[in-house]
């Protein structure tokens, strides 16, 4: 597998962040790259600052071989990526492999907090791509949740989501239309009929829709969809996590901070503790299903997800969560069949509208290929979360909550609630 990347040139996006950090790390560790650039605001200074936040001095010595790594100060936000003519110049000529892996994961509720940084840059950087003169592949980082308005059109409880594109139109495809809104403020009537839990999550659709009008369907794009990432299983070692990107475990620090007695949870199963679910993916296991599947040449969507096996009951989450609260009395959960947007909701369950559902998604491509691999790269690579979702055990993170408790609390909580929102 690693073949596929000697001699290559990969640009990549998002580096400084929690998947982006992970990412570069196994490419400069595995792979026989030629040379990787990494576009970040606030250039070489920023990124090692953050990247000097979380790994050990043992494991920033594998970043910074400058003969291997250049940064380049930019801003997908920006026309040129926010780059000058001699940057451009150097992607141009020598970048085979794109990696957009930068985003907004902000749950806002207002569309254009989250619709620059996660649809036009989006589109900015795969309009980009398509001038470089080796251009092979570009692997777009999406969500599993782009497609979790299909819980509220389906009779199921445990919503089984595909591998596939799912139109949000049955007759004309207006995603080009949808684009245009967008950029002129207008909130498009598709995002109006379907019943996104977020904005994000229907960004995220709409880009996926986008790309694969930029690359007219081309083999050349891979669109991966992580679900909820979580902390490192084996690399860049175990437990690596950049807490306040890794949303089970704010989850868990809010849960320990709010002083509630009860806490109001939209759902419609009748056995919610035991039927919701919550994906969390460690981000090795997504780190290498994307090196996997571009070194494959899959294209189209990708799940990295733990999947049935991996999946965290309601019950063993809220436990687990809850166990770390101070305040002398328990937080019980008080289940309701309202709407996940509505008003009712705890503060926290409306954020994480998702907490009472249950989502099966599909990991049929990355099964279907295992057969590709000798049992050298079956062993080595982490292609699957390898603890069961019941024997999740969050006293491993115990420092990880702590510091998202810190991160919360030195505001306040509805503070913060209130600034996600």
């Amino acid at each position: 597998m690693w073949q596929y990347f000697e001699a290559k040139n990969v640009l990549i996006t998002g580096a400084s962040g929690f998947l982006g950090t992970a990412l570069v790390y196994r490419i400069l560790t595995k792979a026989p790259i030629a040379h990787i650039y990494l576009i970040t605001r606030g250039g070489q200074a920023h990124l090692f600052e953050q990247w000097s936040k979380w790994l050990p001095p043992s494991v920033m010595k594998d970043f910074l071989n400058p003969a291997i790594i250049t940064v380049m100060e930019g801003d997908i936000l920006k026309n040129h990526i926010g780059l000058g003519e001699k940057d451009r110049e150097t992607l141009r000529r020598k970048v085979h492999v794109i990696i957009h892996a930068a985003s907004s994961i902000t749950l806002s509720p207002s569309l254009f907090k989250v619709s620059d940084s996660i649809i036009q840059a989006s589109v900015r950087v795969a309009t980009y791509a398509l001038k470089f003169e080796n251009f092979e592949r570009f692997v777009y980082v999406s969500t599993a949740y782009a497609n979790t308005h299909l819980y509220q059109e389906s009779h199921l409880f445990d919503v089984p989501i595909n591998e596939s594109i799912y139109p949000l139109s049955a007759q004309t495809d207006r995603t080009s239309r949808e684009f245009e809104d967008i950029v002129n403020h207008l909130s498009p009537l598709e995002l109006k009929e379907h019943d996104f839990p977020w904005p994000y999550a229907y960004c995220k659709h709409l880009t996926e829709r986008l790309l694969i009008k930029i690359f007219e369907n081309s083999e050349k794009l891979l669109i991966l969809r992580p679900s909820v990432v979580g902390p490192a299983q084996n690399f860049p070692f175990p437990g690596f996590c950049v807490p306040m990107s890794s949303p089970c475990t704010v989850a868990a620090a809010s849960l320990a901070l709010t002083p509630e007695f009860t806490m109001k949870i939209s759902t419609r199963s009748l056995s919610p503790e035991t039927e919701a679910t919550a994906d969390e993916v460690p981000v090795d296991v997504v780190v290498d299903r994307l090196l996997f599947h571009l070194a494959q040449g899959t294209s189209g969507p990708v799940h990295a997800v733990s999947g049935v096996r991996g999946r965290i009951p309601f019950r063993v989450f809220w436990e687990q969560s809850t166990r770390t609260r101070r305040i002398p009395w328990q937080l019980r959960p008080r289940w309701t069949r309202v709407h996940w947007h509505s008003s009712e909701l705890h503060p926290i369950s409306a954020l994480y509208v998702l907490i009472g559902c249950s989502f099966l998604f599909s990991e049929e491509k990355t099964c279907n290929l295992l057969g590709s691999l000798g049992e050298n790269y079956k062993s080595e690579l982490q292609l699957f979360t390898t603890t069961p979702g019941i024997e999740v055990d969050f006293a491993t993170r115990s420092h990880h909550v702590r510091y998202c408790k810190n991160q919360i609390s030195g505001t306040n909580i509805w503070t913060w609630i209130l600034a996600a929102l």
